[in-house]
């Protein structure tokens, strides 16, 4: 099963939106989906109706105090289901400070029976900490959002050197499926930024780009992704055809992973990260 992360380490580039559109559109199209909900704030599992709040999610599944049959809800369309978000995912890596190899919980989870669907699709909060991790580790496909601003394109920076290193070391089938722009033909500065991200960043930036539409926060008001309540809107055609080069990217015979077109040193690609160790790879906004 493809299994998709989104995520970006700068906070409000729209990380939920993609998500949970894209997991609507392979829903949609009769794949049975799952969306992992791996943000503490929720949204992605609100933006599917289920509110309030379940009493269990993710974090009881991650720390064993629930089964996914427990955790798991129906959305409210048809080959959906979530692993809803509670707040005291906010607090995972405490609970599994004195766990053996943490990073690996959401990974292990998914392979129960009850987890299984065609796609998987993971929204994660804008940090670098254990549910996020747990996040990457447990995917083998990337698309990060971003806005095309200054402090969009530094988080966009740190996002790809992080990736990078993870890949190397604790997830090597992790690749980057591709940068999504989001709102790129907003202003002048926009534009321009869009062209730099382009031209650093090559054929991992998406042809498509989702324009600026006004139907995207009435969409999260009405607690429905854009796709279904509005399946016309702009970025509604964009995100469905954006999800053609995702799944062409993911299904290409002749891609390689990210290990394979590194060129750092064989000893770092095979260095061994512990469980006392994996926040070491963590670099400052800037760094490459």
């Amino acid at each position: 099963m493809p299994t998709v992360a989104v995520f970006n380490q700068k906070g409000g580039v729209a990380k939920t939106t993609t998500a949970v559109n894209l997991a609507a559109l392979w829903a949609r199209r009769g794949h049975r989906t799952l969306l992992v909900d791996m943000d503490a704030q929720g949204n992605a599992t609100a933006a599917f109706g289920i509110a309030p709040r379940p009493l269990k999610g993710v974090y009881d599944l991650l720390v064993e105090a629930a089964t996914v049959e427990e955790v798991i809800r129906t959305s409210c369309m048809d080959n959906l289901w979530i692993l809803p978000s509670t707040p005291n995912l906010s607090g995972l890596d405490v609970a599994l400070s004195g766990v053996l190899e943490p990073q690996l919980v959401l990974r292990r989870a998914l392979e129960s029976p009850s987890a299984d669907a065609e796609y998987v699709v993971i929204d994660c909060p804008p940090t670098l900490g254990l549910p996020s991790v747990n996040a990457l580790v447990a995917a083998g496909e990337l698309v990060i959002p971003t806005f095309c601003y200054r402090h969009a394109q530094d988080g966009l920076h740190a996002t790809w050197a992080n990736v990078r290193r993870m890949a190397r070391r604790i997830n090597p089938v992790l690749r980057i499926n591709g940068v999504l722009l989001i709102s790129p033909d907003s202003n002048e500065v926009s534009r321009r930024t869009a062209d730099i991200i382009r031209a650093e960043f090559g054929d991992k930036v998406y042809q498509t780009f989702i324009p600026g539409d006004n139907l995207i926060p009435l969409a999260e008001e009405s607690d429905m992704p854009l796709v279904l309540l509005h399946p016309d809107a702009p970025a509604a055609k964009a995100y469905e055809k954006a999800l053609g080069e995702i799944e062409q990217r993911i299904y290409n015979a002749s891609r390689s992973s990210l290990r394979n077109v590194e060129s750092t040193a064989e000893d770092e690609a095979k260095e061994l990260v512990t469980p006392s160790s994996w926040l070491s790879m963590i670099e400052e906004p800037g760094q490459r």
